[in-house]
């Protein structure tokens, strides 16, 4: 009895079609798709899946929407028994709920199709394919996330992760772990776990609520997988750390952004000091006959196969001397105010605060840029000064939630206290970069001849403070309202 019954309802358990056929293709099954999946602590039990999902990471078309849904109606029809069909609104309902089980598989197919799978070879797409899957689908069927929400996310994570650089991978790696990041103060703690609500989601607001249900996600696969994946270099760590927590992410975009801002590049000084005693060498062109010794091999050549040619170069200065010197270079400085202050916590603030920071610290890994770092609320924090790559890993570990619960923000004392810093500093040719982060709308009495030798920079996190526009546009600096 229990097997007939058994054998009835697995009648409804078929498969139909989902990804259009490839000629040739060499698709996994279930044992080519444990042993790729292994090393990395991830398992497909479903042939069907795993053929999918091959088809997939080789570029394969995603089938018709509506063939699909025809095919599981054609299947429907064939196996109910005749009972039930002479009952329409049973028969109605029945097929309704079968025909959109079945229909998951292929929304989630559909979501992965229109995002860019890491990995440049057939093995590591499909592992990328693997994770994004098992991941869209918690995120989405387990924890209630909208299908569009979840696919921008993921479409945004993934084209971050195809183009990490070894810099970024350095800096990101030195943010703190998943939980460290999100850890408050524990009084702070303790209301939301009496409350029994989510701090990370009541801090998300609505732009971000996707992408924190993608990090738990993740974060449960983690816990769950058959092994734990200590490749820290590898492009499946690399995903499942910019998924793992939205921070990582917004970091890495908003300093990507901050890259169309000509007036924010850092460029280092490079400037010719002759000297005879120097070891760089370079040409110019011949300022007096007594140089003539030091011209061009070719242009002396010139002055034996034809002399009326070559003398009348030397009069209108057409030959090139060698010239010997030192190259001085001379790095710009930048310095960075982050608000520390409460609200920084909400919509991402935080991230993107540190984002900037991240921004400027890659051109100190980049050897392109000297970097000091204060955070600010009522009162200005000690400066940290940034001159090399550790220093530069240990400022990354200061993003976490912990330190970003301060007081009011005072934004005219902390600009006027970093300009009084700048002031002690012995004066570079390259004016010296201020760079501003809060999401404070405070006013501000400084004026441009106060930031004399220094471009201004400002991003406000929320709202807008024409005052601080005005000064900024003064100094020849950034503003932007994120």
């Amino acid at each position: 009895m229990l097997e007939r019954l058994l054998d009835r309802v697995r009648q409804y358990f078929f498969t139909v079609p989902r990804m259009e056929t490839l000629a040739g293709a060499n698709v996994l099954d279930v044992e080519g798709s444990a042993k790729l999946l292994r090393p990395h602590g991830l398992r497909i039990t479903s042939a069907n899946l795993c053929r999918d999902l091959s088809l997939l990471a080789l570029g394969a078309d995603l089938r018709n929407r509506y063939d699909v849904e025809a095919n599981i109606t054609f299947e429907l029809r064939k196996r109910m028994p005749w009972w039930l069909r002479i009952v329409p609104g049973v028969h109605r309902a029945a097929s309704a709920r079968l025909t959109k089980a079945h229909l998951r598989e292929w929304l989630l197919l559909e979501l992965l199709s229109t995002v860019q799978l890491p990995g440049a070879t057939f093995r590591r797409k499909y592992i990328s394919a693997v994770i994004l899957y098992l991941t869209a689908k918690q995120a989405i069927y387990q924890l209630g996330m909208p299908f569009d929400e979840v696919r921008q996310w993921l479409s945004k994570v993934t084209r971050l992760a195809q183009t990490v650089s070894e810099h970024e991978q350095t800096l990101l790696e030195a943010l703190p772990d998943d939980a460290t990041m999100s850890e408050l103060p524990p009084m702070l703690q303790a209301q939301f776990d009496a409350a029994k609500e989510d701090a990370e989601l009541f801090f998300s607001g609505e732009e971000y609520r996707a992408a924190y249900a993608v990090g738990k996600a993740v974060r449960r696969l983690i816990e769950v997988r058959e092994r734990k994946l200590v490749e820290t270099g590898s492009h499946v760590f690399q995903l499942e750390q910019l998924l793992s927590h939205p921070g990582r992410a917004i970091v890495l975009e908003t300093s990507r952004e901050l890259e169309q801002f000509q007036a924010f590049v850092l460029e280092k000084l490079r400037e010719f000091q002759p000297d005879p005693r120097g070891d760089e060498m370079r040409f110019r062109p011949l300022r007096d006959a007594s140089e003539l010794r030091l011209a061009r091999t070719s242009s002396l050549a010139l002055s034996a196969v034809h002399p009326p040619l070559f003398w009348k170069r030397v009069a209108d200065r057409g030959v090139d001397v060698r010239e010997y010197g030192f190259i001085e270079e001379e790095r710009p400085r930048a310095h960075l105010l982050i608000d520390k202050s409460p609200s920084m916590l909400f919509f991402g603030r935080l991230f993107k605060a540190g984002g900037v920071l991240f921004n400027r610290l890659l051109g100190t890994l980049q050897g392109n840029a000297d970097v000091t770092f204060q955070l600010f609320d009522e009162r200005t924090a000690s400066e940290i000064v940034i001159d090399g790559p550790y220093e530069a890993q240990q400022v990354m570990t200061m993003i976490r939630m912990a330190n970003f619960v301060g007081s009011g923000t005072d934004i005219d004392k902390a600009l006027r206290s970093a300009i009084a810093g700048i002031r002690k500093l012995p004066r570079r040719r390259t004016p010296d970069h201020l760079i501003l982060v809060s999401d404070g709308k405070a006013k501000v009495t400084l004026d441009a001849a106060e930031c004399e030798h220094i471009k201004l920079h400002c991003f406000l996190l929320g709202g807008s403070n024409p005052e601080l526009r005005s000064l900024v546009q003064q100094t020849e600096g950034v503003y932007q309202e994120c």
